[in-house]
């Protein structure tokens, strides 16, 4: 993925790919390894959105057991 903007110099690298699972509480354990494992291998980042709102928040910990930083180590 990242051999798309691999010959351009980094000033002109404007928009990079990023793998972007959407919400935490509807993606599986499986895809966030994979998705993990994906970006060791290519170099393309992970980026995705934090619950807000306290109620997810806390599903998150009962369905994970950890909070939403910790779930992306």
């Amino acid at each position: 993925m990242t051999a798309l903007t691999a010959d351009l110099p980094p000033h002109m690298r404007l928009v990079e790919p990023e793998l972007t699972p959407r919400f935490m509480l509807t993606c599986a354990d499986a895809l966030l390894h994979g998705l993990s494992e994906l970006a060791a291998r290519t170099g393309v980042r992970i980026q995705s959105h934090f619950t807000k709102v306290r109620e997810q928040v806390g599903c998150v910990r009962t369905q994970r057991g950890a909070e939403n930083i910790d779930v992306f180590d």
